[in-house]
């Protein structure tokens, strides 16, 4: 009897410790803006192309795939810190969102970069989601 109660508190223990390591951006979505874009910058620290273009609208899914495909591709290793995510402005259907923080990115055979950040996205509802209009200039 005692075999099983301790398998069952190994067991709660493991499940509770992968469920904690599920990785900062499980707990968001695509609910709300503020959440699209802590997607996004997840998606920049795993450097995974596919989850960030998912976060764009369909027509800029293409572009912003070969665009990033192209820029992230450098990347060895991207942290963020000290990110404050502010709405600007917001309707039923669409949000400016401004993120401020600090980014470190390690690209191949050079040294890592501390950078301050200071970007703007444009965000429409689509559905239930919200999800980033690409810059023009893009």
């Amino acid at each position: 009897m005692k075999v099983i109660q301790i398998l069952l508190v190994v067991c709660l223990a493991l499940t509770l410790v992968f469920v904690g390591c599920q990785g900062k951006t499980a707990q968001y979505s695509t609910a709300t803006p503020e959440g699209t874009i802590k997607l996004l910058l997840g998606a920049h620290e795993n450097l995974d192309v596919n989850k960030a273009t998912e976060l764009f609208v369909k027509e800029d899914r293409e572009k912003i795939h070969s665009h990033l495909s192209q820029l992230w591709g450098q990347q060895e290793s991207v942290a963020y810190s000290e990110i404050e995510i502010k709405v600007m402005s917001q309707t039923e259907n669409t949000a400016k969102v401004k993120v401020e923080g600090e980014v470190i990115i390690a690209e191949k055979d050079m040294p890592s970069q501390r950078m301050g950040i200071g970007d703007e996205f444009n965000l429409v509802k689509q559905g239930s989601e919200w999800l980033i209009k690409a810059p023009p200039d893009l």
